[in-house]
């Protein structure tokens, strides 16, 4: 089945709200895996309740061997900025495009679900060790 061409008529850039409908999702830049990357918050309500949802685009340092990231100070220092922001995000639910890297599927079977208010910290907490061995990795010689 095809479907209709989307209509691009701006860029989108970090913080700045983008509404779909009665959606309000607001970007934030957090290279990692790509410079260009983008994750998402929303806010979603269910009668009175309402949760701060995250999809955290892939923070994670994977990439061929021959690519270090040490070589690349610049593009480093913003993906700990993005990891930053990550942290700093209110965070009911997280989401990622590695369901693995949240525990999605342990989350899911125990009581309360997706909902893990500590989840965007432990998520950047857990990406920013990965880097860091993957430095440490680099320095030594080998990924």
């Amino acid at each position: 089945m095809l479907f209709p061409a989307a209509l691009v008529n701006g860029i989108v850039r970090g913080g700045e709200t983008v509404k779909l409908a009665k959606l309000a999702l607001t970007p934030i830049a957090t290279p990692g895996h790509t410079a260009g990357a983008l994750s998402w918050q929303w806010q979603s309500c269910e009668g009175e309740r309402c949760l701060s949802i995250v999809y955290a685009d892939s923070l994670s340092p994977m990439s061929n061997d021959s690519y270090h990231f040490s070589d690349h100070p610049v593009y480093l220092k913003n993906y700990r900025v993005g990891l930053d922001k990550l942290t700093a995000l209110d965070c009911s639910i997280l989401l990622s495009p590695h369901p693995s890297l949240v525990n999605m599927r342990g989350r899911l079977s125990v009581a309360g679900g997706l909902v893990d208010t500590g989840s965007c910290k432990a998520f950047s907490k857990a990406s920013s060790t990965r880097l860091n061995q993957r430095l440490t990795n680099e320095q030594a010689g080998h990924n």
